[in-house]
């Protein structure tokens, strides 16, 4: 994938943006809370997705991550990607 420049301006890399520092606040000394991390994961990836799509350099791996960490993806699906079939 070519390298993207993306427009300040852009409310898909704000989101992107805000979807880190959440991530990253997530880290704190007492610990972190996985099912948090994990949902700030899948927001990440959207945002990155959809940043990506409005810069028309959408990425079918983008795609099929964003697809993997949706909760209505069914596990046999998921389980059959990763077994190559």
């Amino acid at each position: 994938m070519a390298p993207v420049t993306v427009l300040p301006q852009s409310e898909n890399l704000q989101a992107l943006r805000l979807a880190i520092q959440e991530m990253d606040s997530l880290f704190t000394p007492e610990g972190v809370n996985f099912v948090a991390l994990a949902k700030c994961f899948q927001g990440t990836a959207e945002a990155l997705l959809a940043t990506l799509e409005e810069n028309q350099s959408a990425s079918i791996r983008f795609t099929a991550v964003v697809k993997a960490l949706d909760l209505r993806t069914p596990k046999s699906q998921l389980q059959a990607f990763v077994n190559g079939g």
